[in-house]
């Protein structure tokens, strides 16, 4: 049985940094493996800053803009012991809109087009981002073909980063 969703196109900054901040206050669970969350998670062998600064060069080379970019709060104690750091990353239409996504029994919203990228104590970072085939399988996107392809240049983005 397919879970309904409700999707559309925004270009309205608060609901885009309201969904960001949705991440940044906790609401995703770090603790769950990442397939279960429906992300993809690829390491880095880049600091943080250069891998965002990597990653918005090769979205913006494929015709996505970057809507919004949210750093985490800082958690002294765990940036103390750990080094850990996050930014999401919103990207979008060229236009400045970018897709929401609020499945129908929840309150919280998504957006598929973010990237999720934390640092690690040893000068390296991670990138995360959403399952396109996962997305599709939980979520009722009928109307959204012009989604889809642009989650399926997901992974060719990092890739051309991260390379």
């Amino acid at each position: 049985m397919r879970m309904m969703s409700r999707y559309w196109m925004t270009g309205c900054m608060a609901i885009v940094l309201l969904a960001a901040n949705q991440w940044t206050n906790g609401q995703d669970d770090e603790d769950a493996p990442t397939q279960r969350r429906g992300l993809i998670a690829i390491g880095s062998r880049y600091p943080m800053e250069q891998t965002v600064s990597r990653l918005a060069e090769a979205a913006r080379s494929r015709g996505f803009a970057l809507i919004a970019q949210v750093k985490r709060p800082a958690q002294a104690e765990s940036r103390e012991s750990s080094g850990d750091d996050a930014q999401v990353l919103v990207f979008g239409t060229p236009d400045g809109h970018t897709p929401v996504l609020q499945a129908a029994n929840q309150e919280s919203l998504d957006l598929p087009l973010k990237m999720i990228v934390r640092s690690h104590a040893d000068g390296t970072s991670t990138v995360l981002f959403v399952d396109p085939d996962q997305l599709a399988a939980r979520a009722d996107l009928q109307d959204a073909g012009e989604l889809a392809d642009e989650l399926a240049a997901l992974p060719a983005v990092v890739g051309e980063a991260l390379g």
